[in-house]
C-alpha cells in the first residue's frame, strides 16, 4: 500500500505538503518509509502503542522541520497582499527558516543515536569532559585570533556574551554521516554553508536592533545582503552611505533563502535515506517497533530527487518477522 501526504498526512501535511513537492520531495519519501510504519495507519495517524521513544522523537523532529518550512512559505505568500508589512513578514520567514535548519541537525543527531543502538557501538562526542579537558578547550578558544578580534569586540561594544561550546551536535552526528558515505558528508557540508548564512541573518534580526532598510518610491523594501550585514549593522550607516549593490529586495531575499535551504536538505536526504534503510532492516531497529507483523520490504534504497518521483518504493507488509528480544 502506497501512502502520500495529500491522502494520508495529518491536517497540515494534506493542506501544505505541496509546498515541498519540487524543492524537497525527499520529505515525503522519508515520511512514507520511516514515519508511516510507526503509526496506526490506515486506521489513524497516532503512534503505535509501545513505540520506542527514540523513534517517536525522530518522527517529531522530521515533522517539525516540515512545519517550520511551511510556515516560512505561508509568510512569504503574504508578502504580496500585505506589501506594507514585508519587513515584519521577512523576520518571521527567517525565524522559521533558522529553526528548520536546527531541526535538520537534531534529525542527524537522533539518527546517530539510533545507529549506535542498532550497530551496538558507543557514540563519540557524548562523554563527560574532565576539568583538564574542559580547560584545554577554553585555552584553545581564547588562543584563537577570533576571540579578540570578534568575540571580545562584540562583548565590549554590545554586551554580547562570549560562550565556549564544550559539546556540539556535529561531533556526534559526523560519525553517522561517515557511515552514510562520502556524498552524505559532502551534502552536509553544503547544508552547513547555507544554514550558516540563514542563521547569520536570523541572528542579526533576533539579537540586534531592527535592521536598517531602504524604501523605494514604489514602497519596496530593500535589506542588506547576508555578506553585508556587518557593514550595515547600524542605522546611520544605511542612512549616510548605502551602496545599492549591497542590498536586495526583501521578498526576493527571503525566497532565495527558502529555496536554497530546501534544495540542500533534499540533497542531503537523498544520500542519508539509503543509509537509514540499511539500519531500518536490522533486527534491533525493528525491535523498537511494537507490532512484529511489520516487515520492511526494500525495493529500492534510492530516494527522490527533483527530477523523478520514487516515493512509495518501500512498503511495509506481512508476514511476521518472528524476531526475539535481545
Amino acid at each position: 500500500m502506497t501512502y502520500t501526504l495529500r491522502k494520508d498526512g495529518d491536517r497540515e501535511e494534506k493542506l501544505f505538503g505541496h509546498y515541498l513537492e519540487f524543492t524537497l520531495p525527499n520529505y515525503e519519501v522519508f515520511w512514507e518509509r520511516f514515519v508511516v510504519p510507526l503509526t496506526k495507519r490506515p486506521e489513524n495517524i497516532k503512534f503505535r502503542d509501545g513505540l520506542d521513544p527514540i523513534l517517536a522523537r525522530m518522527a517529531e523532529i522530521h515533522y517539525s522541520m516540515f512545519w517550520h518550512l511551511v510556515a516560512a512559505h505561508r509568510f512569504l505568500d503574504m508578502c504580496e497582499p500585505l506589501a506594507s508589512e514585508v519587513p515584519l513578514l521577512f523576520q518571521s520567514i527567517m525565524f522559521h527558516l533558522g529553526v528548520a535548519t536546527e531541526m535538520v541537525e537534531d534529525f542527524l543527531f537522533i539518527w546517530a543515536r539510533i545507529q549506535s543502538r542498532v550497530v551496538q557501538k558507543s557514540l563519540v562526542g557524548v562523554e563527560s569532559l574532565s576539568a583538564d579537558e574542559a580547560c584545554n578547550k577554553a585555552r584553545t578558544f581564547v588562543g584563537n585570533r577570533k576571540y579578540r578580534s570578534t568575540a571580545m569586540k562584540e562583548f565590549v561594544e554590545r554586551g554580547r556574551p562570549v560562550s565556549i561550546r564544550l559539546h556540539v551536535k556535529r561531533d556526534v552526528f559526523d560519525q553517522f554521516l561517515h557511515m552514510a558515505g562520502e556524498m552524505a558528508e559532502k551534502s552536509c557540508g553544503k547544508f552547513h554553508t547555507v544554514s550558516g548564512r540563514v542563521r547569520h541573518y536570523r541572528n542579526a534580526i533576533v539579537h540586534n536592533p531592527v535592521l536598517g532598510k531602504l524604501v523605494t518610491k514604489q514602497e519596496k523594501f530593500w535589506l542588506p545582503k547576508e555578506p553585508k550585514l556587518s557593514k550595515y549593522d547600524e542605522w546611520m550607516k544605511v542612512i549616510q552611505s548605502p551602496r545599492l549593490e549591497d542590498f536586495t529586495e526583501a521578498t526576493q531575499l527571503a525566497g532565495s533563502f527558502l529555496r536554497e535551504t530546501e534544495e540542500v536538505i533534499n540533497e542531503l536526504w537523498e544520500h542519508v535515506i539509503p543509509h537509514c534503510m540499511t539500519l531500518a532492516v536490522e533486527r534491533r531497529y525493528l525491535s523498537m517497533i511494537p507490532d512484529r507483523s511489520l516487515q520492511l520490504s526494500v525495493h529500492s534504497a534510492v530516494p527522490a530527487d527533483t527530477s523523478q518521483d520514487t516515493a512509495g518504493s518501500a512498503t511495509w507488509s506481512a508476514p511476521a518477522l518472528g524476531i526475539d528480544e535481545d
